[in-house]
C-alpha cells in the first residue's frame, strides 16, 4: 500500500494520454488541430454540395433518355397505327400498339418523378451552396483558400491561415478581434476544443 501512489505517480508521467491531457489532440499544435476542424466543417459542405451537384447532372441526363425514348415511342406509335389503318385489324399489330402505349405510359411516370426529383434536388443544391456561401465568408476572414492547379488533386483548394507564426512558435496568438471571429465560424454548432483553447489560451 506504501508504494502504490509512487507508481502510480510514475505510470502517470509515462502515459501521457492518461489524466487531464486525454480530451486534447496528441498534437499540441492547437493552430494546426483547429486549421484542420475548420477545413474539416466546411469539406463536409462542399462534399455534400458536390455530391449534390452531380446527382443533378445524372438527373438532367436521366431525363435526356427519357425524352428520346419518348420521341421514339411516338414515332413508332404513329408507324403501327399507320399499318393497322391499312391492315384492318391485325393481332400482332395490335398488341404492339399496345405495349408501345403502356411504353409511353411508364416513361412519363418516369419523366413526373425524374421532374419531382430534381426540383428536390435543385432546392437542396441552392440552400447548400448559400450555407457553403456563408461558411467561406466566416472563414475568409482569417483563412486562405490557396487554389492548386493541374490533375492529381483531391481537392483543387487548401485552407490556411493568413497570418503567419514566427520561426519555431507553432502556436502563435491570433489578433483578439480574429480569435473571436474563428469562434464565430462554429456559430452553427459546438465549437471544437482546440480552436476553443487556441481562441481564448493560445501560448501554453
Amino acid at each position: 500500500m506504501f508504494y502504490l501512489p509512487y507508481f502510480s505517480f510514475i505510470f502517470f508521467l509515462f502515459e501521457p494520454n492518461k489524466g487531464f491531457s486525454q480530451s486534447l489532440p496528441r498534437d499540441a499544435n492547437l493552430r494546426e488541430s483547429c486549421r484542420k476542424q475548420v477545413a474539416g466543417k466546411y469539406l463536409s459542405i462542399y462534399d455534400s454540395h458536390q455530391k449534390t451537384v452531380s446527382y443533378m447532372k445524372l438527373l438532367k441526363n436521366k431525363r435526356s433518355q427519357l425524352e428520346e425514348g419518348r420521341l421514339q415511342a411516338q414515332k413508332n406509335l404513329t408507324a403501327v397505327k399507320n399499318d393497322l389503318g391499312k391492315a384492318g385489324y391485325d393481332i400482332e399489330l395490335s398488341d404492339k400498339r399496345d405495349s408501345i402505349i403502356s411504353r409511353l405510359s411508364m416513361i412519363e411516370d418516369n419523366l413526373k418523378e425524374n421532374k419531382k426529383l430534381t426540383s428536390e434536388a435543385d432546392q437542396n443544391q441552392q440552400n447548400l451552396a448559400k450555407v457553403l456561401s456563408q461558411m467561406k465568408k466566416k472563414i475568409s476572414r482569417i483563412f486562405n483558400f490557396k487554389t492548386f492547379k493541374g490533375k492529381g488533386y483531391g481537392y483543387k483548394f487548401q485552407i490556411e491561415y493568413k497570418d503567419t507564426c514566427p520561426p519555431y512558435q507553432y502556436s502563435c496568438p491570433l489578433p483578439r478581434e480574429k480569435a473571436q471571429r474563428l469562434l464565430e465560424i462554429f456559430s452553427s454548432g459546438k465549437v471544437p476544443l482546440v480552436c476553443e483553447r487556441y481562441a481564448n489560451f493560445l501560448n501554453w
